[in-house]
């Protein structure tokens, strides 16, 4: 029943607590705080769907909901555009013109709502649908489109009535939120500096033109929020490179057959703008380092100013990547040299992809071999594909510059992850390492006692003199070849001698 007693009780709430119902003023002014409620009307055969604008709501933003405006200003045309987590609603909206009022953008900030533009805008989001979209698209990877035309049916599943098209406005909105949410992340919100003092690999900017884009998929009219201050890099310095050594031919494999090496000036990968992308990962807690993805560029990028001393640089072509490496870095912009005379770095390949190279790599670019680390097994970046590819069903219809942004949000969020969780995952591992130490002590000191000690002796001098000093004989290879394992040039008869 009406609270008021005074007119038929034909409204209802979707979503208020209970099954009330309420007369038109009272279901108008119950929802004074509540303005995106979905209301239906008893029609004489069914509750049927309408609008509280419909009903004669007008939100007024720029006061308390119970105080009196003096000076409304209608939204242009009438039509502004909610989109929340109930659905897409069309609301009345009225600005604050007095002399002490903020701007139309600031009032709707007040309300928790973002604009789609600061100029004039027609429509916004709740930061309620915006933080939902924001954690679905983490978690389940759904693409902005699936989720906003989720919103749609849930406004009005039937298709009957027709409801403002804003998705384009909604996109808008959400690459300004992953944006306002790195700022905020990185702490950069108050910094005393402002955005101007940023620094490559921090976080990002928005360009002067930002809200000025055409809807066109290219650099120019799409262009990342973030000018390589995150994870991808600057990316007009890297074409500029690009296009300064574009038809440098690549050497061939001298390992297996790899394709990354061999099909790298194919045909089908000529010319091409992207072929994939690559990433610089932390082996030990698989986190994302800035400036890493888009190898010999992408590598220094994201190394440059590394205070660590002593680094182990793990690819699936190792072997052949690194050949040249320090005679190729003089071709980089200056800023991406790397200084090497204060460090150690070597060369290793992943334990999931070793197999597939030749002996020597099984031993010379193997973890199992390396000094200082542990039981690394540097398959971490693979484990982030997993995370990442289902992306590839929004970022694949994007321009450069919203895929960009997208793949940032979504590389920030893995390693926001990572961080809040490092606690408990440290103190597990702490736990089972102390554990495994001992198990693997006593299986070692077995192994040891049934060699003999001027044996032991000798090799260990032989590691040692190896892990100082790689141009020394490799220990682990081995002295003895099988006939089953002679070199390609072999004739197949005397394999089989």
């Amino acid at each position: 029943m009406s609270s008021c007693q005074e007119a038929p009780a034909l409204y209802r709430c979707e979503d208020c607590f209970g099954p009330s119902l309420w007369c038109q003023s009272c279901v108008v002014s119950n929802h004074a705080r509540n303005p995106l409620h979905r209301i239906k009307e008893w029609n004489g055969k069914f509750f049927d769907r309408i609008t509280l604008k419909g009903l004669g709501l007008h939100v007024q933003l720029g006061h308390e909901v119970s105080d009196r405006c003096i000076r409304p200003e209608l939204s242009s045309n009438d039509n502004f555009v909610i989109v929340d987590c109930h659905g897409i609603h069309e609301v009345a909206l009225n600005y604050c013109a007095c002399e002490t009022g903020e701007t139309k953008t600031t009032q709707l900030l007040w309300a928790w709502w973002l604009p789609s533009t600061v100029s004039d805008p027609q429509s916004a989001a709740t930061f309620a649908v915006l933080e939902q979209y924001h954690l679905l698209s983490f978690e389940s990877k759904v693409s902005a489109y699936g989720f906003y035309h989720s919103l749609v049916r849930q406004s009005d599943n039937t298709g009957a009535t027709p409801i403002r098209d804003r998705y384009q406005a909604f996109m808008r909105m959400v690459r300004e939120w992953q944006h306002l949410r790195m700022l905020k992340r990185a702490g950069r919100g108050h910094d005393p500096e402002g955005l101007a003092a940023m620094q490559p690999g921090q976080c990002a900017n928005l360009p002067d033109d930002w809200d000025r884009v055409p809807a066109k998929k290219n650099d120019k009219a799409d262009p990342s929020l973030g000018r390589g201050w995150q994870f991808f890099i600057e990316d007009q310095q890297f074409k500029a490179h690009l296009a300064e050594h574009v038809d440098e031919p690549q050497e061939k494999s001298t390992c297996s057959s790899h394709n990354a090496v061999n099909d790298v000036d194919t045909k089908s990968a000529k010319g091409l703008s992207a072929t994939g992308v690559g990433a610089i990962d932390c082996a030990r807690h698989n986190m994302k380092l800035p400036n890493g993805f888009n190898m010999d560029y992408l590598v220094f990028s994201a190394l440059k100013g590394t205070p660590l001393k002593h680094l182990f640089i793990s690819y699936d072509i190792a072997c052949q990547w690194h050949k040249k490496l320090w005679n190729r870095m003089p071709r980089l912009a200056e800023d991406l040299h790397f200084n090497t005379t204060d460090k150690v770095i070597q060369f290793l390949v992943p334990k999931f992809h070793l197999p597939a190279h030749i002996d020597t790599c099984h031993t010379s670019f193997s973890f199992n071999f390396m000094k200082g680390v542990g039981h690394t097994n540097r398959e971490a970046i693979e484990r982030g594909c997993a995370n990442i590819n289902p992306v590839s069903s929004s970022t694949k219809a994007m321009g450069p510059g919203s895929r960009r942004d997208t793949l940032d949000d979504h590389f920030a969020d893995w390693n926001w992850k990572k961080v809040v969780s490092l606690g408990l995952l440290l103190s597990r591992k702490m736990k089972e390492a102390v554990s495994e130490h001992k198990a693997h002590r006593v299986i070692l000191e077995q192994l040891e006692s049934t060699l003999a000690t001027e044996t032991l002796a000798v090799y260990k001098a032989e590691i040692e003199e190896w892990e100082n000093d790689r141009n020394n004989p490799n220990p682990f290879e081995s002295k003895v070849k099988s006939k089953l394992c002679k070199s390609p040039d072999d004739s197949t008869a005397d394999m089989l001698a």
